[in-house]
């Protein structure tokens, strides 16, 4: 493993690098998702390589050194580590004089992952580890390389971080001695099974960036990665021989500063030698093509030296698909992330905060007497846009773009199309709220079905950046499913008249499928939101079959979970290192026990509460509650006429109150999701409430 750190897909592809593009083009290559549980800093991003988990550890990870160097006086590294740990090291090991604090801010993270995990198997496995080289600046140890391979003590059987790999250059200042470190680099490659190799140019360059002029900053950095190419270059010769029984694996744990800044979290990472064939990267924890996760490198380490894990760790072994992308393409795929990124956040907030604002104003318009038609009229236009943009968001999903301008223009008139698409089916009141939940359920379902490539790609749906879901259907988007699909039902039923039983009976299996969409492993994958799902669908079925929710209910609602939690958990078992976020937390929480439930309990606590305080979803969650009194303020006559004339919708407003309900409780950004599934019913109610401004509600 040779690492070159902080480092950005661009930046590499962009530069002179022919020994990498070999290596890339006649190998396979990825974007890897750095990502962690603390900061984006080499301490944390190395750590999680080394564990195989999202997990934190501090600032002072890079406080690695040989256990025979002095560390001051005449006290040696060794000496330092027995003080601070009690443990003896042997002069030949690597130790890291930061563990105790590491394992102590590891253990804050709501989750079984271990500092060293990788380390430790494969010392228990019989395999001998090194480490070479550092990223030392003047002023700072940077001896991160030591995460990724030391055990759970901290230590490292074998290798050298010390300053002999270092050498002033007038032009360059601190470089590495390229020439010493690749001679001692084949000669640990003669003796152990798993060398990590620190190269530490372009993270000194990117340390000093604030020293340099911007143009010599970038010369720098451009010049520090042709260094290492080079290095890669000479070191790639001398495992030719050995090539099918060499993995040769080149990776920047951290980003650039610059990529951060733009909200890219994705690093190049190029894998040759050791069988692998030609095409882009992939694993099971993300299912996306050319994608792969931090926590994924771990377990391919493993893998491919047959070595067994004594944890479960989060990620799975990197695969690779037989296709022709290569070196340049990964350049441009992190390009397009990073410009979905960017956009993401300001669109989506300004679109809730929209539709906030829209719930507030209609709900107040309808304690006025005297409102214009044309401001009524106005208002239903409005919400019926609103409602088109989910789905225009996916319409428009594999449309590149390179401004901010192009996705909100694009899909404002996609929106506004379905719009006038839906106003031309206005022979009653909710024929445009129909066709446009309709439009949108069936999309979405379409989606799910042949690989999720819209959500992918919509600004509503997840991003690798984040790395929060790489595959299925995301809060977002499973929310609207939800309150899309009731609303389009519920309200066809009572436009139609269809009441019969068998009408009902139909309108139950197709709730079932949707949950089955949502749910099922290889489907829309989301565990919380097949819970949702049930909920929503159940009540709202059972309402539609009997006329009202009784106490019973409450007790079919929770038999159906249930049964659903033990299916798709139990088709995700079955699918071994395929197994999701639900199958794998299955597995810990049986070898585990209570303590691991309860940590995926505190997990998904911490993370409700920050998606509480951080998503602009919680503003529909507040407006829809601020809705809600004045709504009943109205006469009860009004809201009794509104119950006898669309009975069904009314049920699946219920319906989607409880399910939003369920979906903040089981989701781990649950205020997203509950806000998403509610969105619709809300609207649709408001949409009708506004309407009787017209005295058309008791007339239409």
């Amino acid at each position: 493993m040779v690492v070159l750190d902080n480092l950005s897909a661009g930046e590499l592809t962009e530069a002179a690098a022919p020994s990498l593009r070999r290596i890339a083009e006649e190998g396979a290559v990825g974007l890897m998702n750095c990502r962690t549980a603390g900061s984006l800093g080499p301490s944390d991003t190395y750590l999680c390589i080394g564990a195989g988990a999202k997990i934190k550890g501090g600032s002072n990870g890079g406080l690695a050194f040989n256990a025979s160097d002095i560390y001051f006086d005449d006290i040696t590294a060794a000496d330092v580590f027995f003080q601070r740990t009690g443990k003896f090291a042997s002069p030949q090991n690597v130790i890291n004089l930061a563990i105790a604090e590491i394992l102590r801010n590891a253990e804050l993270v709501p989750r079984s992952a271990f500092p060293g995990a990788l380390g430790q198997s494969l010392k228990e496995a019989g395999f001998k580890v090194a480490v070479l080289g550092n990223a030392d600046t003047k002023e700072e140890h940077h001896r991160e390389v030591s995460l990724i391979a030391m055990d759970w003590d901290g230590i490292v059987q074998r290798g050298d971080v010390g300053s002999t790999f270092i050498k002033k250059d007038p032009r360059a200042g601190l470089v590495t001695d390229y020439d010493k470190l690749l001679s001692r680099s084949i000669e640990f490659l003669r003796s152990v099974d798993f060398l990590v190799i620190e190269l530490g140019d372009t993270s000194r360059a990117e340390k000093e960036a604030l020293f340099y002029a911007e143009e010599a900053m970038l010369k720098n950095k451009t010049a520090a990665i042709a260094r290492a190419d080079n290095f890669i270059g000479r070191l790639s010769s001398n495992l030719k021989d050995e090539d099918e029984e060499t993995m040769l694996m080149v990776l920047a744990p951290t980003t650039s500063l610059k990529a951060r800044e733009s909200g890219n979290y994705l690093t190049p990472l190029i894998i040759g030698g050791g069988g692998v064939g030609r095409g882009i990267l992939t694993s099971a924890t993300t299912r996306w093509p050319g994608i792969i996760d931090n926590t994924d490198i771990a377990p391919t380490v493993l893998n491919f030296l047959g070595a067994d894990s004594l944890n479960s760790f989060s990620g799975r072994p990197i695969s690779v698909l037989n296709r022709e992308e290569g070196f340049e393409n990964i350049g441009a795929l992190s390009e397009k992330f990073e410009m979905k990124a960017q956009t993401r956040v300001p669109i989506l907030t300004s679109y809730v905060s929209f539709v906030a604002v829209m719930l507030i104003l209609a709900a107040l318009l309808s304690l006025i007497k005297s409102i214009p038609k044309k401001v009524l009229r106005g208002t239903q236009l409005v919400f019926l846009w609103l409602l088109s943009v989910p789905v225009a968001f996916e319409i428009f999903a594999p449309v590149q773009y390179g401004s901010i301008v192009v996705p909100i223009v694009s899909a404002s008139v996609i929106a506004a199309l379905i719009l006038l698409g839906a106003r031309f089916l206005k022979k009653e009141l909710l024929a445009p709220i129909v066709a446009i939940s309709l439009l949108t359920t069936f999309v979405l379902v379409a989606d799910v079905f042949s690989g999720w490539n819209l959500t992918r790609g919509s600004l509503l749906g997840y991003c690798p950046n984040i790395g929060a879901r790489f595959y299925g259907i995301g809060n977002e988007y499973m929310g609207i499913l939800l309150g899309s699909s009731i609303v389009g039902t519920t309200a066809l039923l009572d436009i139609r008249h269809l009441n019969s039983k068998g009408w009902r009976l139909l309108t139950g299996l197709f709730f079932l499928f949707l949950i089955v969409a949502v749910g099922h492993p290889s489907l829309g994958a989301n565990m919380g939101g097949a819970i949702a799902a049930v909920v929503a669908y159940g009540t709202t079925f059972l309402i539609l079959w009997e006329g009202s929710l009784k106490k019973k209910h409450l007790a079919y609602v929770v038999v159906g979970i249930l049964i659903i939690l033990l299916l798709f958990t139990g088709i995700d078992l079955l699918r071994g290192d395929s197994s999701s976020h639900a199958g794998r937390s299955a597995t810990l929480v049986y070898r585990g026990g209570a303590t691991e439930a309860v940590k995926i309990i505190q997990r998904k606590i911490a993370m409700n509460y920050k998606g509480m305080r951080y998503t602009a979803w919680t503003r529909v969650l507040l407006a829809t509650l601020l809705a809600f009194p004045i709504l009943f303020l109205r006469p009860v006559s009004f809201l009794e006429n509104l119950r006898k004339r669309y009975p069904n919708l009314m049920g699946g407003f219920v319906g989607t109150t409880l399910g939003a309900l369920a979906a903040f409780v089981f989701n781990d950004t649950g205020a997203a999701a509950a806000a998403a599934v509610i969105m619709f019913a809300i609207v649709a109610l408001l949409y009708v409430v506004v309407e009787e401004h017209h005295g058309s509600v008791g007339d239409n």
